[in-house]
């Protein structure tokens, strides 16, 4: 049996309970065995396992922390007798009850004073058992108020403050042996002799309750706290869908009353999706077409397939309901002291989150991935993406093993064109892919893929160990660059290098000015030669306003120099020949 002693700390009064259960747990909501109603105590705080070791205390990862005699707890805790343990503003004491143990109410008038004999056996008869008081009585003893006497009137106070006690005869007449009455007004509720022992029972609210929600959104976020806490512990899926649904239905008819009825039965799907899954990210990211979702708060969602974006109908219902999508997609949230994490969930989906105080409107998602679909250079070119002739150029390169750098524009997506390049790789060759975004399907299935994601340097550093005939390297622009440059130089294999820039010649600057990062007091003449001479292509990619990827420029380097082969009037226009010759092919 567990025996907890309960006190608020701005009180003087304990309150005691016991529970014959092995294990207990303490929280704010109904539902625990021990309710401590105050904001700073979590759902479900605390769990107490009584075992051979003794009493175990563990904190259920709560948001406030569980404290044992002013420590945080980070693990099970053996509690002792004496130990203090804080949640919130109430300290608690835990200790064994022995079995049998009674925890009596405290009463001011005593039982009344009967037989012995009603209460179990009683001693052996005795010598003088037979023996009925004293001798016999000279005379009738005197009125003493029996029966229904009534208080002396000429006494006020005793007849309007001072509660009648009768005096009543216990033995035969002549005997003298009377008994008071207790006190009536002090007596216990129940008979003396039953079974006294308190009943676990929470302690009452004493915060008023909530105001009830006013607007829609309002509405929607108690739905969605009561609908979690009703399912507080499920782990996501089809039998959570299942109690959420149940849950849900009750808790929207009740508190979305705002709402038509159709807006409410929408909702229930929406909330259940969201408490046993991860929303209406669940529905869009099973649509293969789907290259990128933006999420931004808890009402805008963007969707975009192929080359367009749109508008998708569904929402969350609050921010809490983001963060717990963001949660079951890569493990962790925004924090204030984090408000920006990255992640890949295990489909390959790369996740790039912002909270708050940056995002001041709303948490806000970007989830990425390859598209489906891999073309071919050739196919691009019939696609209008590049032109067919330099789509021929490209795969030549590509067999001869130049090195390319692709500058892509900040709305471009070069996925599409290293997916094209990695179908004119050969079928013998190794391949290793240095990636912060995602990785395309035709290279993902063939490639060694190593994630820059916590050391950029360091995974273009190991993949060059591995000696792979194609490199491809994504999102260049951090301390990589130098790394990057001396794998470029390396002879029998090639490099393909995606960085952020909007033409060619923006993207070789780019890379002279990361590098000199690096290079402290370097000549920069000599850092643009440098660079020059570890890439042989570069090609540039951009967004059209029409929200097409499309291939603005392919230029080779010459002696340090660009010299510009294919290049567009505007987005319109088809990607044509300059009239140079190329020479590297």
């Amino acid at each position: 049996m567990i025996r907890v002693t309960i006190r608020r700390q701005d009180s003087s009064q304990d309150e005691v309970h016991e529970f014959t259960l092995p294990q207990i747990t303490v929280g704010r909501v109904d539902r625990n065995h021990v309710v401590l109603p105050n904001n700073r105590v979590s759902s479900v705080h605390a769990r107490v396992i009584e075992n051979e070791e003794g009493i175990v205390l563990v904190d259920n990862n709560s948001t406030n922390g569980t404290f044992v005699n002013g420590e945080m707890v980070r693990g099970p805790v053996v509690l002792a007798p004496h130990d203090a343990v804080d949640i919130g503003v109430f300290t608690l004491h835990f200790e064994r009850a022995e079995e049998g143990h009674e925890v009596q109410e405290s009463y001011s008038a005593g039982p009344d004073f009967e037989d012995p004999q009603a209460y179990g056996e009683g001693q052996e008869p005795g010598e003088y058992d037979e023996f009925q008081g004293g001798p016999e009585p000279i005379g009738e003893p005197p009125d003493l108020m029996l029966g229904s006497a009534e208080p002396t009137p000429a006494d006020p106070i005793a007849a309007q403050d001072v509660p009648v006690r009768m005096v009543e005869q216990v033995g035969p007449p002549g005997s003298g042996s009377f008994r008071i009455s207790p006190d009536t007004s002090d007596a216990p509720a129940r008979p003396y002799g039953a079974d006294m022992r308190r009943t676990a029972v929470a302690p009452r609210r004493t915060e008023p309750d909530p105001e009830p929600p006013r607007t829609l959104d309002d509405a929607l976020a108690l739905a969605f706290r009561q609908t979690s806490e009703a399912l507080l512990g499920e782990p996501p899926g089809p039998q959570a869908r299942v109690r959420a649904l149940a849950a849900a239905r009750e808790i929207v008819e009740r508190t979305l009353t705002m709402a038509d009825p159709r807006q409410r039965r929408q909702w229930i799907d929406w909330l259940a999706q969201e408490v046993a899954g991860t929303g209406p990210l669940d529905d869009i990211l099973a649509d293969a077409a789907v290259s990128e979702v933006l999420v931004s708060g808890a009402s805008h969602i963007e969707v975009r397939r192929g080359e367009q974006r749109s508008r998708h109908p569904a929402r969350f219902s609050c921010e809490q309901a983001v963060g717990l999508a963001l949660e079951r997609l890569i493990g962790t949230r925004t924090t204030t002291t984090a408000p920006i994490v990255d992640g890949v969930t295990e489909a390959g989906v790369v996740v790039h989150a912002v909270g708050r105080p940056i995002a001041a409107a709303g948490t806000i998602l970007v989830l990425s991935r390859a598209a489906g679909d891999t073309l071919s250079l050739t196919q691009l070119g019939e696609r209008k993406t590049l032109s067919p002739a330099a789509a021929e150029m490209l795969g030549a390169a590509l067999r001869q093993r130049l090195n390319f750098l692709v500058c892509s524009s900040t709305r471009a997506d070069a996925g599409a064109l290293l997916g094209a390049m990695a179908t004119e790789l050969p079928g013998d060759v190794r391949v290793v892919v240095v990636h912060r975004g995602p990785v395309p399907a035709a290279l993902a299935s063939r490639a060694i893929v190593l994630d820059a994601g916590r050391d950029a340097a360091a995974a273009v550093r190991s993949a060059a160990r591995m000696r792979p005939d194609f490199l491809f390297v994504q999102d260049v622009g951090g301390v990589e660059v130098a790394e990057l440059c001396a794998t470029a130089r390396r002879p029998g294999g090639a490099t393909i290098a995606v960085l952020a820039a909007d033409n060619v010649e923006v993207g070789l600057e780019r890379m002279q000015a990361t590098l000199a990062l690096t290079s402290a007091g370097a000549d920069p003449a000599h850092l643009r030669a440098y660079v020059a001479g570890c890439f042989d292509v570069v090609v540039a990619l951009r967004r059209s306003l029409s929200g097409r990827d499309i291939v603005a420029q392919v230029a080779e380097l010459r002696r340090g120099d660009l010299v510009e082969l294919f290049a567009r009037g505007d987005d319109e226009s088809p990607l044509q020949s300059t009239g140079v010759t190329p020479t590297l092919v």
